[in-house]
């Protein structure tokens, strides 16, 4: 992740590069952004369980009904 994030970042710059007045600041803050939307998306992902359930909420075959 280390890596992938300033090169994310400078392939966002790249496009943008003719409409930029100040290179170094708008670098910063695509770094940033691109940053904390991956720690958003991380966050947000279902915690990993040991536990499995001993049989699934609803049977497919019956239009979702509850067992």
């Amino acid at each position: 992740m280390a890596e992938d994030l300033p090169q994310e970042s400078l392939t966002k710059a790249w496009f943008a590069w003719p409409g930029i007045d100040e290179p170094e600041a708008y670098v910063r803050k695509v770094l940033v952004t691109t940053y904390v939307s991956w720690w958003r998306r991380r966050w947000r992902r279902e915690p990993p369980s040991d536990d499995l359930p001993d049989r699934p909420a609803f049977d497919a075959d019956r239009d979702g009904e509850e067992l």
